[in-house]
Order: structure tokens, then sequence, then C-alpha cells
């Protein structure tokens, strides 16, 4: 942990800003998370293309926001509300 104007911070913290910044790629994805299903991986990342979550630049895709997590979270509440309206 590092201090940054009084506030303390983890390194989870600091590497997620970096990676904002940076962008990723879907080989990156599949290559940090080895455990997980490439098509799941590539369905989660066209959902939040997809919902406006996340912008891309070539190859590259970034956070649309600073709260991507949060709007990650709201869009698929929203589409599981909606399905158990049709329900």
């Amino acid at each position: 942990m590092w201090s940054e104007g009084g506030q303390t911070r983890g390194q989870e913290e600091v590497a997620g800003e970096a990676r904002r910044e940076e962008g990723v790629t879907t080989n990156e994805l599949w290559s940090t998370l080895p455990d997980l299903p490439c098509t799941q991986i590539s369905i989660a990342l066209a959902f939040l293309k997809g919902r406006g979550c996340v912008e891309t630049s070539g190859r590259r895709s970034y956070a649309a926001s600073t709260t991507l997590c949060e709007d990650a979270l709201t869009e698929f509440h929203y589409l599981a509300h909606q399905a158990a309206r049709r329900a």
C-alpha cells in the first residue's frame, strides 16, 4: 500500500487505474484468466461493449467511465429485471 494525498491505496487499485489507461485486448484477458473459457470471456466483453460500459479503439477495450464495475452490475440487473417481468 502507498499513500497519495493522505489516502492509503492498495496495489490492486493502482493496477486497476493503470489498466484503465492502457486498455486491454481479448488475448490479454484470455492469458490473465486461464481458468475461464475463452468464449465466456469474449461474451462478457461483448456484453460490456453492447451496453456502453466499454469503448474500443482498434483491438483495445477501455472502461467508458471510472465506475466500470458499478455500470456493469447496473446493466446486468436491468436485464435480469426485464427478463423477470416477461416471465
